[in-house]
């Protein structure tokens, strides 16, 4: 369907509304914009409710062109009968340093069981999961949208790069993570392998149904800087009737209780809510209180959470997947690899914004 979707906005016939859109390929250049703003819509039903990086991913040049329905955060997921066991303490965010010592006093490589269940492999969580890291390091893929911007080539990123590696040759890692596919985290933690891994809600629903068990002995802590997605709506131009479609926005986000029981819970928190009041409902609730929690520091792009064409076409492209796996698998120099993945943003954003 987004394949679709894409194709239908890169011929300039796309539909009156659509949820998940091409945000930047649909909005980021003026000439081509397809877009119509969506901030009365906010206002409407409430800006000040929204969270700001909900606001922030489809805004350009101070603008919204997105009405977010959700957020996906990447949230924590960690064994907390052998927290108990061991004696260990979670802090609340839990940093990547603190989880690498976690990590270190339960490791048991020899029985098969891991303290970090990070994926290296050739997917997109691999990516996501970086992002996270990366960021709490201080790193950020560009300070401007121009190829000179690119800030890849970072002490941040040696320093992110160094942690992973290390726990790779450590085995705190397992040795089969840089084969997995984006499912292979779930595996990990769902088959007892993975002390703690770092997901959205599915690996949660799936444990719901199929291991009630782990479901109950499992910890969800968010990190301080939270990867995720955030969907929405947008009208397109070429709508016959903008203001009505405006009206059936407002008429879908306003009622935030409907919104809360029958979009919110029953996606087990796979969609977080983008309302202050919401989370703060949901914080009550046990089960729910970290993904309100999170919901509220959810980026897609940190810090910047703003349309860009330049990373919708890296992040396929798996460029810090590939930039790792030189490292782990071919043994290549660290700095040598930063800088190839450097040049491969430089060369995209070039492509986009010049120099």
């Amino acid at each position: 369907m987004y394949s679709k979707l894409t194709a239908a906005v890169d011929a300039g016939n796309p539909p009156d509304i659509s949820l998940w859109a091409p945000l930047a390929l649909a909005a980021e250049k003026p000439e081509t914009r397809l877009l119509l703003p969506v901030d009365d819509v906010i206002n409407e039903i409430g800006r000040d409710d929204f969270f700001e990086p909900s606001i922030k991913v489809g805004t350009l040049e101070g603008k919204a062109y997105q009405l977010s329905l959700w957020c996906e955060p990447y949230l924590w997921h960690i064994r907390k009968d052998i927290l108990e066991k061991k004696g260990i303490q979670v802090k609340t965010p839990l940093s990547w340093i603190d989880a690498k010592e976690i990590a270190e006093k339960v490791n048991d490589p020899a029985n098969d069981f891991y303290g970090l269940g990070i994926t290296l492999g050739m997917n997109e969580d691999t990516t996501n999961q970086w992002n996270s890291l990366w960021w709490s390091f201080g790193g950020q893929y560009y300070t401007s949208k121009r190829a000179s911007g690119v800030t890849l080539k970072s002490s941040a990123t040696r320093n992110a790069v160094e942690y992973l590696v290390d726990a790779y040759k450590r085995k705190l890692i397992p040795p089969d993570a840089v084969e997995w596919d984006s499912a292979g985290n779930n595996k990990c933690y769902m088959g007892g392998r993975g002390m703690m891994v770092m997901n959205p809600a599915s690996i949660m629903y799936s444990l719901s149904k199929d291991n009630p068990d782990l479901f109950n002995k499992t910890l969800l802590v968010y990190p301080p800087i939270v990867f995720g997605g955030t969907n929405g709506f947008v009208i397109y131009k070429t709508c016959k009737y903008p203001d009505l479609a405006k009206d059936l926005l407002v008429y879908i986000l306003s009622d935030k209780k409907s919104y809360t029981e029958r979009f919110i819970k029953p996606s087990w928190g796979y969609c977080c809510p983008i309302f202050k009041s919401v989370a703060e409902e949901l914080k009550k609730i046990p089960y729910w209180e970290p993904f309100a929690n999170a919901a509220e520091f959810t980026y897609g792009s940190y810090p910047f959470n703003e349309p860009c064409m330049a990373l919708d076409e890296a992040g396929p492209k798996y460029i810090i997947v590939k930039m790792l796996q030189k490292i782990i698998l071919e043994g290549q120099d660290i700095d040598a690899a930063i800088d190839w993945a450097h040049n491969e943003y430089v060369s995209i954003f070039r492509k986009y914004y010049g120099d």
